[in-house]
């Protein structure tokens, strides 16, 4: 006459599970264990890339606890161990060094470092383009090629001076700007004046019969720029002397078009004294 009831009592077995654990009771890998990154980036001011990325990466990971019974992610805080860097994993990125890029400079020397976190960090360093010096003449105009600033070697925000352009027959008007130091602004053109070199044209006549040099006659241009025209004509001077008396005996070299850049060009037409018999 007695009714024995026998309860017996089971309990959901619980496992903890991280990304080392060879059964994973259907846990994805992607719930125990993350990647996380810093990149910087090297851009000019259109965000074109310049340099390949600087990525660094850290591994976190963490242990969860699986209900056997369903393969379902339960809460257990005697095993569960949340979200942490790996063993051997730097707390802090490393400062990255911007690098010197040829033609640019950079509006930062380094990235400083930071402290990594479980977000990914993205910084930039930007670049824009290294000015150049101009040649020009008085009016302006542009005589040469630009030539852009060199970089500093040794520090990406920062140019270093450079020589001046050598334009042919053109001198510089400031001789101390053989060196050209970059402006402040880096972007901006530095503009270095250059005036003509210059030579001279002189003609005298000798009288070969007495060895003389005739005067009021000849030209001498003195120094002036080069390429400007030689309007004398020496066929007027012994126009002049053929009526004195004179005769044409040689010439010893040209008279040139125009001014010969350092250039000192002296022409010599030898007369004689016209004789006739009388009788």
């Amino acid at each position: 006459n007695q009714n024995i009831a026998v309860a017996v009592h089971v309990r959901h077995g619980l496992v903890p599970v991280d990304e080392k654990s060879q059964n994973k009771h259907g846990v994805p890998i992607r719930d125990l264990a993350k990647d996380v990154h810093e990149t910087v980036h090297f851009v000019d001011e259109n965000g074109n890339k310049l340099r390949d990325d600087n990525i660094q990466t850290r591994h976190y990971i963490r242990t969860v606890t699986v209900d056997l019974t369903n393969n379902q992610i339960v809460t257990n805080p005697a095993t569960d161990i949340d979200w942490h860097l790996a063993d051997n994993q730097g707390s802090d990125y490393s400062e990255v060094n911007a690098p010197v890029i040829t033609g640019y400079f950079a509006d930062k020397k380094t990235v400083p470092s930071t402290k990594v976190v479980q977000d990914e960090i993205n910084q930039t360093v930007t670049y824009k383009k290294i000015g150049s010096v101009s040649a020009i003449d008085k009016d302006g105009h542009q005589l040469a090629d630009p030539i852009q600033f060199a970089n500093d070697k040794n520090d990406p925000t920062k140019a270093v001076a450079v020589n001046a352009p050598t334009v042919l027959n053109y001198h510089l008007v400031n001789s101390n700007d053989k060196v050209v130091k970059p402006n402040n602004d880096l972007t901006q053109d530095v503009k270095v004046v250059y005036a003509k070199d210059q030579g001279s044209v002189k003609v005298v006549f000798i009288d070969d019969t007495t060895g003389e040099t005739l005067s009021n006659v000849g030209y001498d241009s003195g120094n002036i720029d080069f390429d400007t025209p030689i309007t004398y004509k020496a066929t007027d001077d012994l126009a002049k002397l053929t009526k004195q008396g004179y005769v044409y005996n040689s010439i010893d070299g040209n008279i040139p078009e125009k001014v010969v850049a350092n250039q000192n060009i002296a022409v010599a037409v030898h007369v004689r004294h016209g004789l006739v018999p009388v009788d």
